[in-house]
């Protein structure tokens, strides 16, 4: 039998699905909590200027935090507390948003719910890490990146029955989704004595700012076997080709950010109610969901280059459609739910071939240099975009603030386009 990373014998797949299930509530929480946000935030009267903060906020909490927890855990040898420390610590801070209703207190309280989050971070990554029995990333990829899916839109169909106009009515169920994840981490996350060497775990620590600000919106999630693959099995560097998708990665990210800080608060000024916002989102997690399937059932490999583009391409045209939407006022909810779908669809293929893009590229050596860019381009993108979002829509409005986020994505795909990765450079099958 395989010994995982942290020294506790995976008796086969149905064990490590069971383990695995406690990352469907976790990311219910997570994503229900991070479409909450916003919506709280336009409850309490902010607008799509306060979104950008309360995201920016988080995205730069997450950062330090993740180091901090990472080291700790390297340095106590064991994962479970922290996990466990995780989900308890979230329980009464769901409760808090009852009590402190204040646009200064949302911001507050997203800041410690990214350092409650990122507890547990390092230790559930370095457990999947050591739950990796297949070596074919794109398929394991999928898997991962499906319990994850399911979390989310399990918390976005009981947002589409309870989230009226009250609501904080939505926190009663993702405070059952947190008790429910308190329960799972208990039962099914075992925490052995480590039988492996801790060098290969304490590398992985660096990087977790990566996997937390990838979390930070509801549909965003990147496997962690990617940063493992970066430290452990690449070992060639070509750095010009590796800057270049470094550069693309952030501009897309960019892009994303300043398109997702303002469409919530798009979809609500045009009438749309909160169950509605739940329901397009949940048409988007659902619509990666498909990508990952597809991806698991399909016996050839997969060209990344091309996937790529194909995702700079779909998500392009989401944007344009969402801000196009408004033209049709009759059919303005079924446009969005199409296009947040297609965007869906569009963040599945891209994030799939820019992990194996990256991992194939960056070889070796000076793997933590590299890993230290992307981890800043990926924050700073984030921020930068969730700010400038409301500055953009207060001066030039929705509609050109999706153009501008559409250009950022356009700049994404032409500068991978330049690098040549497209045609020289896929992944060596293994």
């Amino acid at each position: 039998m395989p010994i995982n990373i942290t020294g506790a014998v995976i008796a086969g797949d149905k064990q490590h699905f069971s383990w695995m299930s406690t990352i469907i509530p976790i990311t219910a929480v997570s994503s229900g909590l991070s479409l909450f946000m916003p919506l709280f935030i336009l409850y309490l009267g902010g607008n799509v200027f306060d979104v950008g903060i309360a995201f920016a906020v988080y995205n730069l909490v997450s950062i330090p935090s993740s180091l901090f927890w990472g080291k700790i855990t390297d340095r106590y040898g064991r994962v479970k507390p922290f996990i466990m420390l995780s989900v308890i610590f979230t329980l009464p801070l769901l409760f808090v948003y009852h009590l402190f209703s204040s646009l200064t207190n949302a911001y507050f309280f997203y800041g410690i719910f990214a350092v409650i989050a990122t507890a547990s971070s390092p230790a559930m990554n370095i457990l999947v890490m050591g739950t990796k029995r297949s070596n074919s990333l794109p398929k394991y990829f999928s898997r991962y990146s499906i319990f994850s899916l399911l979390g989310s839109v399990m918390a976005y169909v009981f947002g589409y029955f309870v989230a009226t106009k009250d609501l904080t009515t939505y926190l009663f169920i993702l405070i059952f989704f947190n008790v429910v994840s308190i329960f799972l981490a208990y039962i099914l996350i075992k925490d052995q004595v480590r039988l492996i060497e801790m060098k290969k775990v304490k590398k992985v620590s660096s990087v977790f700012p990566i996997l937390n600000m990838l979390t930070s919106l509801p549909n965003l999630m990147i496997n962690v076997v990617t940063i493992k693959r970066i430290h452990n099995t690449i070992k060639k560097i070509q750095k010009r080709d590796v800057y270049m998708l470094l550069i693309a990665i952030a501009f897309f990210n960019l892009g994303f950010y300043i398109f997702n800080t303002a469409y919530v608060p798009y979809l609500n000024l045009k009438g749309l109610s909160f169950n509605d916002i739940f329901l397009i989102n949940g048409a988007n997690a659902v619509a990666q969901i498909v990508v990952f399937l597809y991806i698991i059932k399909i016996r050839r490999g997969i060209k990344p280059g091309r996937v790529y583009m194909t995702g700079i391409t779909y998500r392009s045209i989401s944007y344009l459609i969402a801000a196009v939407a408004i033209f049709v006022p009759m059919a303005f909810l079924s446009v969005n739910i199409i296009a947040y779908a297609i965007a869906g669809f569009a963040y599945a293929v891209w994030n799939l071939s820019s992990s194996v893009l990256l991992y194939d590229l960056v070889r070796g050596k000076d793997e933590g240099y590299f890993i230290g860019i992307w981890t800043g381009l990926l924050g700073g993108s984030a921020v930068i975009g969730a700010l400038v979002s409301g500055l953009f829509v207060f001066s030039i409005g929705y509609q050109m603030t999706f153009v501008i986020a559409t250009i950022a994505t356009v700049l994404s795909g032409g500068i991978f386009h330049g690098s040549k990765l497209i045609v020289n450079k896929t992944p060596k099958k293994k």
